[in-house]
């Protein structure tokens, strides 16, 4: 019934810059060849990502000087926020803007078998989202 997710990417929202996979263990990403950022805002270190695929989120601490932003707010230094499917990171407020785009396993659960021969392969769609909200480990949550 669940899906089981597979691998987690930012891609950026801008065509000049590289989709980024992020790992299990920790993605750095800031102001890299990789990346393609050169802009001495971006830290080369600006942020850490971790993918947690059991539970279905990505961690997302800011560490550069100048802070990055989710949804729309900024984040706390070395604070963990948890970002989901279709939530926007921007590496430096209003610039360097990704979405997070999770890639779930082929589901075999009963409700997907059937008379259907041919699969949509997705790059997980909307029914996994969790509406672009975000959760923080940090105590001033809005939710």
């Amino acid at each position: 019934m669940s899906k089981i997710l597979k691998e987690c990417v930012i891609k950026p929202l801008s065509p000049e810059y590289l989709p980024i996979r992020i790992n299990t263990e920790q993605t750095m990403v800031g102001r890299s060849p990789e990346t393609q950022i050169q802009d001495e805002l971006c830290s080369r270190k600006q942020v850490c990502l971790k993918a947690n695929l059991e539970q279905g989120y990505v961690l997302v601490k800011s560490l550069g000087l100048n802070p990055s932003v989710l949804n729309g707010k900024e984040l706390k230094r070395n604070i963990g926020y948890e970002a989901v499917h279709g939530d926007i990171l921007e590496l430096v407020p209003g610039m360097y803007k990704y979405v997070f785009d999770f890639i779930y396993e082929p589901s075999t659960s009963e409700e997907e078998k059937g008379p259907q021969t041919s699969k949509k392969s997705s790059s997980a769609s909307s029914s996994g989202n969790r509406s672009g909200s975000s959760r923080t480990n940090a105590s001033s949550t809005s939710n």
